[in-house]
């Protein structure tokens, strides 16, 4: 556990909070059971809950793997009052400890952030957290426009794996912006965030960014779903077409079927069919036929 202190304010940063860190927090804000609970185990939906001399709040944000995808869901604790900000975090690498980590290192550009007090200090945090979702919105957005590009190109096989998991990142994102808001909006509703104008000015801002990443969100589903259908229409058309052509050559090859099927019975032939010139005439006829219709065919599908 880091912390930094500033103008009398302290912001405490907790990464994955072992026992100890429960302890001390315990001792410092007299927690209720509840919230140590929520701070030791995953809590799988975001709250806010307003006590007395805090109050306590779980915000959840994407973890991307190495390569850029949507990973897992990471979770974010505040515990906020007068003197202190906590930030208990699932991952080490989360948009909060990275942020903490560049104040820590930079103490003087960071002085700014706590002139103001806790809740203009929270309103910062919260502020940076949303702004590392652009990157991945961006990533998102080149992701589609590879996906047209291929599906244009008659890719549409290997378009279908990149549609499915794209589909799956927005999904997973969706879950954890649509929630977030509602959030967003309690804890900003306190009232020291709430009668002074200058942070609620402040605050209306992070709100109508967090709506602009969900609106954003919700355009990349409908556009991804777009392509899913075309994609489907361009595979079902594709699969039609070789249907049919497959179904042009077996009937193509009725005629020369018939002929061997009808010499190749074990019984006795009119005495017309004995004679081998006749024979050959009628397989030459029927290969004929065969070559005929092979050759509509193809000048059809040119």
């Amino acid at each position: 556990m880091k912390s930094i202190e500033l103008n009398k304010l302290t912001w405490v940063m907790a990464e994955q909070p072992k026992a100890e860190d429960i302890s001390f927090l315990q001792d410092k804000f007299d927690l209720h059971p509840l919230i140590i609970g929520k701070l030791t185990l995953p809590v799988y939906r975001p709250q806010f809950s307003d006590h007395k001399k805090y109050f306590f709040a779980v915000i959840h944000y994407p973890v991307f793997g190495e390569d850029g995808s949507f990973k897992e869901i990471g979770e974010v604790d505040i515990l906020v009052n007068e003197k202190f900000v906590v930030t208990a975090t699932s991952h080490p690498d989360s948009p909060v400890a990275l942020f903490f980590d560049k104040c820590h290192s930079n103490l003087e550009s960071c002085k700014k952030y706590f002139n103001n007090g806790s809740h203009y200090l929270l309103l910062i945090i919260i502020n940076n957290f949303l702004s590392n979702y652009f990157p991945f919105l961006d990533d998102l957005a080149k992701e589609i426009d590879k996906i047209e590009e291929h599906l244009f190109k008659e890719e549409e096989g290997k378009t279908l794996k990149s549609i499915s998991l794209l589909q799956r990142d927005i999904i997973e994102f969706r879950r954890i912006i649509k929630p977030q808001i509602s959030i967003l909006r309690s804890i900003f509703a306190v009232k020291e965030i709430a009668n002074d104008d200058y942070l609620k000015t402040y605050a209306h801002d992070i709100i109508a960014t967090n709506i602009q990443i969900w609106n954003t969100l919700e355009n990349y589903w409908e556009t991804i779903n777009a392509l899913h259908r075309t994609n489907n229409t361009l595979l079902s058309y594709k699969l039609n077409r070789a249907i049919n052509v497959l179904t042009a050559f077996s009937i193509i090859f009725i005629p020369a079927n018939l002929v061997a099927f009808i010499f190749g019975m074990n019984v006795d032939m009119p005495p017309v069919f004995r004679d081998t010139k006749i024979v050959f005439l009628v397989m030459i006829g029927a290969m004929s036929v065969t070559s005929l219709l092979l050759l509509y065919l193809v000048k059809r599908k040119n």
